[in-house]
C-alpha cells in the first residue's frame, strides 16, 4: 500500500488529514501553476460560485408581499404559502448558480407563486401546485446569468 502526502493528507485506504481537525473551515486550492494550498472556506450561500451552505433556509412568506430568497444564505430554501397570490424574489445570484426549494401548502391547499424572478422559464413553459394542504412541491433552478431555468415535481407527502 502506498502513502501520498501532500501539506497534510493522506490517501491510503481512505482519505484522512494529520493531524486531525488541522484543516477544520479551511478548503484545498490548485491554484493555474499547478501548486496546492489551504485557504480559508468563504462563509455564506451558494451564491458567486462559493462553497456554501447546504442548510435549507426558511423563506417567511407573508400575504400581500414578497418572499426573498437570498442565494447568499444558501442554495437550499423552503418556504410555507397561504396566499393565492405569493411572489418570490431571489437575490444575489450569479451565472452558474442554482437552487432547489421546497414549497409547501398551507393548511388548506390551493395556493401558488404567481411572481417568479424575472425572467423565468418552465418545462412546456408553465408550473402548477399541488392543491393538498401541507402537501410540498420541489422547484430547482440553474441560473445562466439572465435566465432561471426551472424544473420541479408535485405532490410529496
Amino acid at each position: 500500500m502506498a502513502t501520498y502526502s501532500v501539506q497534510n493528507i493522506f490517501v491510503e485506504d481512505t482519505l484522512r488529514f494529520k493531524p486531525a481537525g488541522v484543516t477544520a473551515g479551511y478548503i484545498l486550492s490548485i491554484n493555474a501553476s499547478g501548486d496546492s494550498q489551504w485557504i480559508v472556506a468563504p462563509s455564506g450561500g451558494g451564491g458567486g460560485g462559493s462553497v456554501g451552505t447546504q442548510s435549507f433556509q426558511t423563506i417567511t412568506h407573508i400575504p400581500g408581499s414578497t418572499a426573498t430568497w437570498s442565494m447568499t444564505n444558501g442554495f437550499n430554501a423552503k418556504m410555507t404559502i397561504n396566499s393565492s397570490t405569493a411572489s418570490l424574489a431571489i437575490t444575489g445570484a450569479t451565472n452558474g448558480d442554482y437552487g432547489t426549494l421546497i414549497v409547501t401548502q398551507g393548511a388548506t391547499g390551493s395556493y401558488r407563486i404567481t411572481t417568479w424572478p424575472s425572467p423565468s422559464v418552465f418545462p412546456q413553459g408553465t408550473y402548477s401546485f399541488t392543491t393538498t394542504g401541507t402537501a410540498s412541491d420541489i422547484f430547482s433552478f440553474v441560473y445562466d446569468g439572465s435566465t432561471y431555468w426551472w424544473n420541479y415535481n408535485k405532490t410529496f407527502r
